[in-house]
């Protein structure tokens, strides 16, 4: 189990601290690798949160134009992306090991990994997300970089409601790592049995998976993002080989597995070139873990 803080509760009218979250309506600005993508999907990814969400020969042209940009690059030479681990942060990286002890039992390791050559598995990331964090992180300072690549703990405000008619317990928060992490242990009392769910937001590490040759980042495009705008390359990271592409890859919404497995798949760099990838809107959420009772009758 991930290691986590305990969140911080708040209701649900109350005013929400400042959060890297810049956006207006129900839209985040993003990025898109709309050159590795099907047309179709390309432009109705370019003309998403308009108000007509009309594709025209704007779009059409901008897509084209990636796609090509793609078929003239050459390959990226992924030799030594991934070196020794990093020096400086033993205390840091003890503690590490304490905190997320099932993910070095699964086979991870600590390494210095160049973040600009990894593929990516997403096909967009937000531009404002992480980008608070990534304000601390110092090229040479392998301990600020660190606490944003392998955070010790993660730390979420958390919103709590109740549903009395529907027996409804809401809790919601901006930090899509949010789940149910498993059920507390009852208590009983004088006045009945108590029980529920511990709910919190799973510590995210930045992990380079290494499959069939190729290393690609298996979680942490949006902070690569953020500090490959900074000319941050070298981090710490979790490093692990994978025997499947199905394991490397469990989620849906990544790039198709003949993208990832051809002969050029994008980079975490992409995001930030024009060339290949746009300006883009994506559906602002925010993540909920819902809890009912029920009351039923059953037959003996």
């Amino acid at each position: 189990m991930a290691h986590s803080r305990a969140a911080h509760v708040v209701n649900e009218v109350s005013a929400p601290r400042a959060q890297p979250y810049r956006h207006s309506g129900t839209f985040r600005s993003a990025r898109g690798l709309i050159g590795w993508l099907p047309p179709e999907v390309a432009h109705s990814m370019l003309v998403a949160g308009r108000a007509n969400g009309s594709v025209g020969p704007k779009e059409v042209a901008r897509a084209k134009a990636a796609r090509g940009g793609v078929l003239a690059r050459r390959p990226v030479d992924q030799e030594g992306i991934v070196g020794n681990p990093p020096s400086g942060i033993g205390d840091y990286l003890a503690q590490l090991r304490v905190n997320v002890a099932n993910l070095f039992a699964e086979g991870w390791r600590v390494c210095t990994a160049d973040i600009a050559r990894l593929y990516a598995l997403q096909p967009t990331t937000f531009t404002d997300y992480a980008e608070d964090d990534a304000t601390s992180a110092v090229a040479d300072n392998v301990r600020s970089l660190a606490e944003i690549t392998l955070p010790l703990s993660v730390d979420v405000e958390l919103a709590v409601a109740y549903d009395a008619p529907q027996k409804t317990w809401h809790l919601s928060t901006r930090n899509l790592n949010l789940q149910a992490m498993g059920p507390l242990q009852p208590t009983m009392d004088s006045d009945g049995c108590g029980v529920g769910y511990k709910v919190a937001a799973a510590n995210s590490l930045f992990q380079v998976a290494h499959f069939g040759g190729r290393y690609f980042c298996r979680d942490g495009h949006h902070r690569a993002y953020q500090l490959l705008r900074k000319g941050i390359r070298e981090v710490p990271a979790l490093v692990r080989d994978f025997d499947s592409f199905a394991e490397l890859a469990p989620r849906a919404g990544l790039l198709a597995q003949e993208v990832l497995c051809g002969d050029k798949p994008p980079t975490l760099q992409d995001f930030l070139d024009d060339t290949v990838a746009a300006d883009i809107e994506l559906p602002a959420t925010r993540k909920a873990v819902v809890i009912t009772v029920a009351e039923v009758e059953l037959p003996i």
